[in-house]
C-alpha cells in the first residue's frame, strides 16, 4: 500500500472584510453577480469631507458547482452488464462466498469541481433496491465502482449463473450536487498503509489544518466532510474513504482517524463500492477537507 504526504499552503483570510460579492455557476456556464451584504459607509464629520468605503471581500462561486438537484449535462453515468465477485471481503460480509453487483462508472462532465450525491435505483425481478453514493470529481474525472448488493435482492442460483434468465433494470433519481471547495483550508495531509484484513480493513488518514483561504465562502454548517480517494494511473478515482468530524474543525488542530474502507462497508452513511483488492490500482491518494455547508449551498442552491 501507498503512504503519501503532501502540503498545500496559501494565503489567510483578510479580517478586514466588510462586504459580500459573489457570482455562481450552474452547469458549467456562470449566473450574474449576486450582491448579498454590504457594509455602511464610515460617517463624515467637518475635518473628514469624505468617507473611505470599506473594502470588499469577494468570491468567485464560479469556481465550483452550484448546489442543488442533477441536471442534465452534469454527469454522465454508465451502467455496465451485471456480474459476479467470489471470495472476497464484501462479500464474506454478507455471509456468503460470492456476491452480485452491478458495475458502474460516473464521470463529471462539468466544468468545475463537484461533490456528487447520487441516487441510484435497481429493480431484479421486479424487486427494488437502491444505492447511495457519494464522490467528490473533478472536471473530466470519472469514479468507477460496483453498486448494489444483488443478492440481497433476491435468490440467485450460483456464482457461476449470476444474474442470468433475470431482469436487470438501473437509473438515477433525484441526485444532488454540491460544491467541491477542494482547496478551503491550508492543510498538510498524510494517509498511511491500510491496516487490518478483509472487513476490519481501515485506512489511516492525518491532517494538520491551518487557515482559512482567502476567498472563500464563510462556514455555515456544523461539521467537516473528509474524503481521502485513491486515484490510479490516469488520474481517475478507484477508491474512496469518507469520515464526517464530530464538529467544526479547529485551527492549528490534528485531525487523526482510522476509516473502515472493505467493500460493502460505511462510516457513518456513506458506504464504499469497491473491495479492497481495487487498492492495489492505487498510484496517488488526493485528500479532501471542507464544510459540509457554507454561505454559497444557501444562497445559490439549483442556480
Amino acid at each position: 500500500m501507498l503512504s503519501r504526504r503532501w502540503a498545500m499552503v496559501g494565503a489567510t483570510v483578510s479580517a478586514a472584510a466588510a462586504s459580500l460579492v459573489l457570482s455562481a455557476c450552474s452547469g458549467g456556464g456562470a449566473e450574474p453577480t449576486i450582491p448579498a451584504t454590504t457594509s455602511a459607509a464610515a460617517p463624515t464629520s467637518p475635518s473628514s469631507p469624505s468617507a473611505t468605503p470599506s473594502p470588499e471581500r469577494t468570491i468567485d462561486a464560479s469556481r465550483w458547482c452550484a448546489a442543488g438537484t442533477v441536471k442534465d449535462g452534469d454527469l454522465t453515468l454508465d451502467f455496465g452488464k451485471p456480474t459476479t465477485a467470489t471470495g472476497d471481503e464484501w462479500a464474506e460480509s454478507l455471509g456468503r462466498t460470492w456476491r452480485a453487483y452491478v458495475p458502474v462508472t460516473v464521470t463529471n462532465e462539468l466544468d468545475v469541481p463537484c461533490m456528487f450525491d447520487l441516487n441510484l435505483d435497481v429493480a431484479i425481478d421486479g424487486v427494488s433496491g437502491r444505492e447511495d453514493v457519494r464522490v467528490p470529481l473533478q472536471p473530466g474525472q470519472s469514479y468507477r465502482f460496483q453498486a448494489f448488493d444483488l443478492t440481497e435482492l433476491v435468490e440467485l442460483a450460483d456464482a457461476k449463473d449470476g444474474v442470468a434468465g433475470h431482469e436487470v433494470t438501473t437509473g438515477q433519481t433525484g441526485s444532488q450536487r454540491n460544491p467541491l471547495i477542494d482547496d478551503y483550508y491550508e492543510l498538510e495531509a498524510e494517509v498511511g498503509e491500510i491496516e487490518g484484513e478483509g472487513k476490519d480493513a481501515v485506512l489511516p488518514v492525518s491532517v494538520e489544518l491551518g487557515a482559512v483561504r482567502a476567498g472563500m465562502p464563510r462556514h455555515t454548517g456544523s461539521v467537516e466532510y473528509l474524503t481521502v480517494v485513491g486515484l490510479d494511473a490516469q488520474g481517475d478515482v478507484v477508491t474512496k474513504a469518507f469520515h464526517e468530524t464530530e464538529g467544526k474543525a479547529e485551527f492549528g488542530g490534528r485531525i487523526d482517524v482510522r476509516i473502515p474502507i472493505s467493500g460493502g462497508d460505511s462510516s457513518g452513511t456513506t458506504r464504499n463500492q469497491v473491495p479492497l483488492s481495487v487498492y492495489d490500482d492505487v498510484v496517488e491518494y488526493k485528500v479532501y477537507l471542507q464544510p459540509n455547508q457554507t454561505e454559497i449551498n444557501d444562497l445559490f442552491a439549483d442556480k
